[in-house]
């Protein structure tokens, strides 16, 4: 890639439900917000319904990230 991406550096939240089920990881993506407080809005909503309420609510992961932000800028492999 010739040309930089401009990053706005828009910072942005991802919220995750994780936990361990029979020695399987389940990850289920809920969404991408603008701020923490929606966040929080959604786990309030979230945390009762069926299949949430089975587990502890630290079993909602947020992540913090910026819009155009991307991964494995360095490739990957030996």
């Amino acid at each position: 890639m010739s040309k930089k991406l401009e990053m706005m550096k828009e910072k942005i939240y991802i919220l995750e439900h994780v936990y361990t089920e029979d020695e399987i990881d389940e990850i289920k993506f809920i969404g991408v917000f603008s701020s923490k407080a929606n966040v929080q809005l959604v786990i309030l909503e979230l945390k009762d319904k069926p299949g949430f309420k089975l587990h502890p609510v630290e079993c909602f992961i947020i992540s913090e990230d910026v819009l155009d932000n991307y991964g494995w800028k360095e490739g990957f492999g030996w």
